[in-house]
């Protein structure tokens, strides 16, 4: 993974994958694109979120979409869940979407999260607990690196982040990938002090894997009205810690001090899940590419 701009923080957004329509989803990437932004992630969900709702979009066939209806901004799964997923047949995907967005792959993997277990139930797989998963991680990451296309060949090697804050995650994150993604806000400082340590143990430079953390954001012109937007993102609230205190809130000047203090800490990226209806998604992508990126440089 290639480091941070020197002028800023990269800022990316998630795209929904529940309750919306593929039409949607483009327009909030293109909207993206358009307002320089640097990245859209799409989350790896295999089932819905509560019972009885539709079934969200999947992850590997939305990027291959949305790389052909757009032309300049990153985009990767943030991030897919490697137990889930044959190594050599996500190489082979991932060199296929690299040649149709070429340079803009960013191939994110970790252990699973939340859902993890109900999707390999769904899928007729066999469960494993968060420990085993990490011992097969290490195994199937370099697996999957030997299989991405090498330097020198036509096609782009995408970069290769892992995602997580677990103890294997970090290892593995610190052996074999470009980049690493801490998909809880709250706890970046202690887990950035983990990988100092994880990377220390194996012999490498620090400095030489970038960071990137998960944040979700409530912004608005004003206070009160970013407030009104943490109020449809409780669910996510109860999940990832606080939003006021804890992730990307108020106005562009609160949120771009906020953006600012992540880069303080190291981290080169933020991934970015907007509060709100499809609308005020829309609101807030181009608030952030009027009003927020030009105070974070």
């Amino acid at each position: 993974m290639t480091s941070a701009s020197s002028s800023r923080v990269r800022v990316g957004i998630e795209l929904p994958v529940h309750g919306v329509s593929f039409p949607q989803v483009r327009e909030l990437a293109r909207a993206a694109e358009d307002a320089g932004l640097d990245a859209v992630w799409v989350p790896d969900h295999l089932v819905p979120l509560r019972a009885g709702a539709a079934p969200p979009l999947e992850c590997w066939t939305l990027l291959a979409a949305l790389a052909g209806a757009t032309a300049r901004i990153r985009l990767g799964p943030l991030v897919l869940v490697l137990p889930l997923r044959d190594p050599g047949l996500l190489a082979l995907q991932a060199r296929t979407l690299a040649t149709i967005a070429p340079g803009r792959l960013v191939l994110g993997v970790g252990l699973g999260g939340f859902t993890y277990r109900r999707a390999a139930e769904s899928l007729g797989l066999a469960t494993h607990d968060l420990a085993a998963r990490g011992d097969a991680l290490a195994d199937a990451l370099q697996r999957l690196r030997a299989l991405l296309p090498a330097d020198g060949e036509a096609v782009a090697r995408p970069e290769l982040w892992v995602g997580g804050r677990s103890r294997a995650a970090l290892d593995a994150a610190a052996r074999a990938a470009d980049g690493w993604n801490c998909p809880f806000a709250a706890e970046l400082e202690p887990r950035l002090r983990d990988l100092d340590a994880a990377c220390a143990s194996v012999g490498r430079d620090p400095r030489a894997l970038a960071r990137s953390v998960y944040a979700l954001a409530a912004i608005a012109p004003t206070e009160d009205a970013a407030r009104r937007r943490v109020g449809g993102a409780a669910a996510m609230a109860k999940l990832f810690g606080d939003v006021e205190r804890e992730h990307v809130f108020g106005t562009p000047e609160r949120a771009a001090e906020r953006l600012r203090a992540f880069a303080a800490l190291g981290v080169g990226e933020v991934a970015l899940h907007l509060a709100g209806s499809h609308a005020e998604r829309l609101e807030t992508i181009a608030l952030l590419g009027r009003a927020v990126l030009p105070l974070v440089g």
